[in-house]
């Protein structure tokens, strides 16, 4: 009988936790629960959300530079639309 992975995970309606049911594969956790593989998942993670948070950034960046454009336009005199 293979042994399985020691990682308390929650089950059922009340989510009560129980031992997860997949085999061990390496120092008694399984692929899933690996601390190494929980590391790797929560850098994946982290990498796409710091891609979103700098994307985010630069599209505020953007916006707040066409409104200061546009503004000092039409202190000249000059509608933006007829700079394009």
């Amino acid at each position: 009988m293979a042994k399985k992975c020691r990682e308390p995970v929650l089950h059922g309606p009340a989510y009560s936790p129980i031992l997860c049911t997949n085999d061990a594969k390496r120092d008694g956790y399984c692929g899933i629960h690996h601390p190494d593989a929980l590391k790797r998942r929560r850098e994946k993670a982290e990498a796409r959300y710091k891609a979103k948070w700098e994307a985010s950034k630069a599209k505020l960046r953007r916006e707040e530079f066409n409104q200061r454009a546009g503004d000092r336009c039409r202190e000249l005199g000059i509608q933006p639309e007829e700079i394009r």
